[in-house]
């Protein structure tokens, strides 16, 4: 690729490259940014993370990332908990949920879903998430007590005023 067609959303897997760690931004704030899961940067990421380079939360949601695509839950699992331990984040929590929803937890699924909603940032694409999971739990309290809470943007989505008619 030309230098040219490289903007900021390439600029954390550049300086990955060129600086030896990825760069950590605010949990709460941004998002993740985009995502890479060959082998190459997995092991990149790995060896400088290694060396004591990029040891934060979002360099061990990344590898989290990576590590389910390779078909390791078990070890994604474990740096999803590293990051949410380093900064609590919604990114890993909801990666939690989706490990715990594959292991047939739909409990622990919801309580991860419902800290990573509290840990922010308050996304509508989290938020649908949530309300589909309270809807499928048949929470129906919860689910009118949270579609209220819900910022005006997101309460007129199509899905969640779906989801608080059921409720």
């Amino acid at each position: 690729f030309n230098d040219d067609t490289l903007g900021p959303a390439q600029q954390p897997w550049l300086d990955l490259i060129e600086k030896g760690a990825l760069p950590e931004v605010s949990a709460q704030n941004e998002d993740p940014g985009h995502y890479q899961t060959q082998d190459e940067w997995r092991w990149l990421l790995e060896r400088n993370m290694a060396e004591g380079r990029g040891q934060h939360w979002l360099a061990h949601y990344h590898l989290g990332v990576m590590q389910l695509e390779s078909l390791d839950a078990v070890g994604a699992c474990k740096l999803w908990e590293k990051s949410n331990a380093l900064k609590p984040n919604a990114w890993a929590l909801r990666g939690l949920s989706l490990l715990a929803r594959r292991d047939g937890k739909r409990d622990e699924s919801l309580e991860f879903l419902k800290q990573a909603w509290q840990t922010g940032p308050r996304t509508t694409a989290l938020a649908i998430e949530l309300a589909q999971k309270l809807t499928r739990s048949e929470r129906y309290a919860e689910l009118q007590a949270f579609c209220a809470e819900l910022s005006e943007p997101a309460r007129g989505h199509e899905r969640i005023r779906i989801a608080a008619a059921l409720a």
